[in-house]
């Protein structure tokens, strides 16, 4: 959270985006950008942490430290699909819990633009489960990292 401070100002009647404060130079904004969560980075883990089932996330995890790497395309309208397990460390349990837990983000984009116009893009979100032991119990850490968003295509 950023309290007190708007990270994106977005006008839904017009579809413009007004403000993103991951983007410096107001240009941008209208014609070459990587996609962006309404709401921005912080809505985006945000909405993570309130829709993950740890239970589900950390069932069978037999490792420390356990990765599940998604992938899905954002379309030109905003939209995602494609959704995929490119990656993982992690259990069956991680890996499903994962692909329902990105999901979540659908319908939550602005597509990306190159030269004004909208484009599709693929982009990579790592699930790390990090399992501690101390005293006979097991507790866990849970990290989102929207990673690397790779070339577009047209």
């Amino acid at each position: 959270h950023y309290p007190g401070n708007i990270f994106q100002r977005f006008n839904f009647s017009k579809s413009i985006l007004i403000k993103d404060l991951s983007i410096k130079d107001s240009l941008i904004y209208i014609t070459s950008r990587e996609p962006l969560f309404i709401g921005g980075m912080p809505c985006l883990l945000d909405q993570l942490v309130r829709s993950v089932n740890i239970r589900e996330l950390t069932l069978n995890i037999k490792n420390d430290l356990s990765t599940v790497i998604t992938s899905f395309s954002i379309e030109k309208t905003g939209t995602i699909l494609d959704l995929r397990v490119v990656e993982s460390s992690g259990s069956y349990e991680m890996e499903k819990e994962s692909l329902r837990l990105v999901s979540t983000l659908a319908n939550s984009w602005l597509p990306a633009l190159q030269n004004g116009n909208s484009i599709q893009v693929e982009y990579t979100i790592a699930v790390v489960v990090v399992r501690e032991m101390s005293s006979g119990s097991e507790s866990f850490k849970v990290n989102f990292r929207p990673i690397i968003r790779k070339g577009a295509n047209n």
